[in-house]
């Protein structure tokens, strides 16, 4: 991708030839962009580029390098700075606390699930920032 460069404005990929992309369709999370198969053809740079069986260019690019071209703003990066914390923590639970797949069947016994789940989460990290702010190990035992 460090040689082509995304137009937002017309939605569409330029080489560093300068040949502009013909056409798109979309795949899973993005959307593939090609190239004409005559300009590549004639383009110097074509053999580095594309497979051998392969005449013509095609880009994947992903929704969220779309997104990013067109809102690069400060508060976008905050959002994703606190997105990336708040995910951790469910695949936190995911993993290692057994929230991949509900024991029990119907809905009141599952939000027990998952209020349980959550609510030890929020007790590991409190204990977790006690002891970062006293500088002091808090010792328990379970009952």
């Amino acid at each position: 991708m460090e040689r082509f460069t995304y137009n937002p404005e017309d939605d569409r990929i330029t080489c560093d030839t300068g040949k502009r992309s013909i056409g798109k369709f979309p795949q899973e999370n993005g959307m593939l962009y090609y190239f004409s198969e005559r300009d590549c053809i004639r383009c110097s740079q074509i053999r580095k580029r594309v497979r051998q069986n392969q005449k013509r260019m095609t880009i994947w690019v992903s929704d969220s390098y779309k997104q990013k071209n067109v809102d690069d703003s400060e508060g976008r990066r905050k959002a994703l700075g606190m997105r990336k914390m708040v995910e951790q923590k469910f695949g936190e639970a995911k993993k290692w606390h057994g929230m991949a797949r509900a024991r029990y069947r119907g809905r009141a016994k599952v939000k027990i699930q998952v209020l349980m789940t959550l609510l030890i989460l929020n007790v590991k990290r409190i204990i977790r920032l006690l002891e970062q702010k006293s500088l002091v190990k808090i010792s328990w035992t379970p009952i």
